[in-house]
């Protein structure tokens, strides 16, 4: 076997081994429900009276509850939702006009569980909710705008997910290590086995100088204009992490831009045309997730972008412009020609 077959029989083992390692420790016991449903508020008066839907639990274990009716336009009432088990005891419990929120981890028991929302339609019958529901609560002021009548498409989103430690970060290191494989296994089989062939000529390694240059620019003024934003008290719809990775992603496409229209991209001893499909593959990988993070309503929290709903989806519409500019430097290339 060559040294090329070598090398992307390593790289693929070590990928099936990272994605077989994240099956094995990810969590198996999620349960979820969405709700849509019509609520019309005239006075004191709602119809329908309440709504439920039940989840069921297979298994003894740590669990966190989340609800989520977070939506673009706040309905003329407020929500109560409390959560009970089988035994009619309250487990979770929470108010909201609008929210997204996720609730302390709790030992729960194999059984069913019923989610109950509650419209309240005035501040009288919010305190009273509160005050019965809530033993010990201080209740603040309540804005009285917040009620009128109407009618309200309103769409509960709840999940009971099985508690994992640090799962946001494990699944992160995850996707870094999976995206760092890929790489490899696509520069190992584009590489062409060519000994003569250097990897990158003078003229190449001058522009990439400059590309990276104008890349650290780039990254230093998206930064400074993030902190003057964060200092003036604007307010920046997106997770603090995501705004971090939005200034990678600008850096790395204007550093991309560059070395693409420059000829300082790919290497000498490459198949351009595997990176392509690669990229494409990438592009439409990464859209199909975020776009299944935006049906579910994954992708916004509190009124802001989330970093786990959205990240693929910038990174989907990041290489999607890559592969515009490789497409208008080929067009410029052959006009040249």
């Amino acid at each position: 076997m060559s040294k090329k077959g070598k090398t992307l029989l390593v790289l693929v083992a070590l990928l099936l081994a990272a994605v077989s390692v994240m099956i094995a420790i990810a969590p198996k016991n999620n349960y979820s429900a969405k709700l849509n449903t019509v609520v019309a508020v005239e006075g004191a008066e709602t119809q329908p009276g309440f709504t439920q839907t039940v989840l069921t639990v297979k298994k003894d274990g740590l669990y966190q509850f989340s609800a989520d009716w977070w939506m673009d336009e706040a309905p003329g009432f407020v929500t109560g939702l409390i959560v009970y088990d089988e035994a009619g005891n309250s487990v979770f419990s929470v108010t909201g006009n609008m929210l997204t929120a996720d609730s302390a981890i709790r030992n729960l028991k194999k059984g069913r569980y019923t989610f109950r929302f509650q419209p309240l339609t005035s501040a009288e019958a919010y305190r009273a909710y509160v005050t019965e529901n809530f033993p010990g609560e201080e209740i603040g002021e309540v804005d009285e705008s917040v009620f009128f009548d109407g009618t309200f498409n309103m769409c509960y989103l709840v999940e009971i997910k099985e508690y994992m430690k640090n799962a946001k970060l494990i699944s992160t290191l995850f996707g870094v290590v999976v995206g760092c494989l890929l790489v490899a296994i696509v520069l190992a089989a584009s590489k062409k086995e060519t000994p003569a062939i250097g990897k990158y000529d003078e003229r190449q390694i001058a522009a990439q100088g400059k590309a990276y240059k104008y890349g650290f620019y780039t990254l230093m003024i998206y930064t400074l204009l993030i902190v003057i934003c964060h200092a003036g008290g604007v307010n920046i719809p997106l997770e603090t992490s995501l705004q971090a990775l939005v200034g990678i992603l600008i850096s790395a496409a204007v550093l991309a831009t560059i070395l693409i229209m420059k000829d300082a991209y790919f290497r000498l001893d490459e198949n351009r045309n595997s990176w392509i499909v690669f990229f494409v593959a990438l592009a439409l990988l990464n859209l199909a997730i975020g776009a299944v993070n935006i049906m579910n309503g994954n992708n916004i929290a509190n009124g802001m972008l989330t970093t786990m709903g959205n990240a693929n989806l910038f990174c989907g519409v990041t290489v999607v412009y890559l592969l515009m500019v490789i497409l208008v430097k080929t067009v410029k290339d052959r006009k040249e020609e």
